[in-house]
């Protein structure tokens, strides 16, 4: 009987080495090698989708990775709500509306002013308020916000850079994934019994810009934006996530390139509703603006900030 279970053991732990063996060597192989290329993940292949020659570990590693990021991990110019609420209103005061805590009107109106006025904004306050109007969006608003909004987008950092007279932006965005877990499992497959299912993702966003200086133009003052590049977690050469980004995209009917051009359009449309970037001569303590003093372009473009031309009543 001893030697029967002795045995029995030595059998289970043949078995169990054979299986965790089999696992590992599974692990490090690629789709390809496993004859999975050809399997679907949502609209497209493995192979279409880039992964057929990463391997399995790889993979879960991304995925994983996704899911456990931090916010600090990836937003380098973080938001001070409290600070930045109270920025907002400071800049808002002597308008003719009363905003309170929610913008959601700038997305579809100019702010308009008792009179003209030069007012600087942070780009902190400027990510504040196109997350405010998001958030707050209503049939009412453009098309680019409601997108947004759809796609379960908060924004979490807008950083304003000029480089040789060019500017940059970056906006780092939260996407919540919860309400399109089931959506994942089934774009997945049989994958998702092994894979983790991230519940968040943080993209980044790339983008140039300009300010329209044409004098008869109906956009004077007015941001152009140039979409760069969209990445989870800001990294642009990881295949896993630029998969992932397109599935991504299918799932809130975006393309997610279409969906990066239009976080650009929204930024622009609440920048040219606060005013027009650019400079002028002002009086007095609230900065009224000296009439044909104006001069409009990237001259209002600073690292970390712009300066607007405010609309007057």
């Amino acid at each position: 009987m001893k030697k029967f279970l002795l045995g029995f053991l030595i059998a289970i732990l043949v078995l169990i080495v054979v299986v965790v063996v089999a696992f590992v060597v599974i692990i490090n192989l690629t789709p390809r090698q496993l004859h999975l290329e050809s399997i679907s993940l949502g609209d497209k292949t493995i192979e279409e989708l880039g992964l057929a020659d990463t391997k399995i570990i790889d993979i879960y590693k991304s995925i994983k990775s996704i899911g456990n990021t931090k916010e600090s991990d990836v937003v380098e110019n973080p938001v001070n709500k409290e600070e930045e609420k109270s920025n907002a209103s400071d800049n808002m005061e002597g308008s003719v509306k009363d905003y309170n805590d929610d913008y959601s009107s700038v997305a579809v109106e100019p702010v308009v002013y008792d009179v003209r006025r030069l007012v600087s904004y942070d780009d902190t306050t400027i990510a504040y308020i196109l997350d405010n109007i998001v958030q707050h969006a209503s049939e009412d608003a453009s098309d680019e916000v409601k997108a947004l909004k759809d796609a379960h987008i908060s924004v979490k950092e807008l950083t304003i850079t000029k480089e040789s007279g060019v500017g940059k932006m970056r906006v780092v965005s939260y996407m919540d994934l919860t309400s399109y877990q089931d959506q994942i499992k089934e774009a997945l497959g049989s994958a998702a019994s092994i894979l983790p299912i991230p519940k968040q993702a943080y993209l980044v966003s790339e983008f140039s810009f300009t300010v329209e200086t044409g004098a008869l133009s109906p956009d004077l003052g007015k941001m152009i934006t140039t979409p760069l590049s969209i990445s989870i977690n800001g990294n642009n050469d990881d295949p896993v996530s630029k998969a992932i980004l397109e599935v991504m995209g299918n799932m809130t009917g975006e393309d997610i390139n279409s969906l990066n051009g239009k976080l650009g359009e929204a930024v622009a449309q609440v920048v040219g509703n606060l005013g027009q970037i650019g400079t002028a001569s002002t009086v007095g303590s609230t900065n009224v603006v000296v009439a044909l003093s104006e001069t409009y372009g990237m001259n209002g473009v600073e690292n970390h900030k712009l300066t607007l031309i405010t609309y007057g009543a």
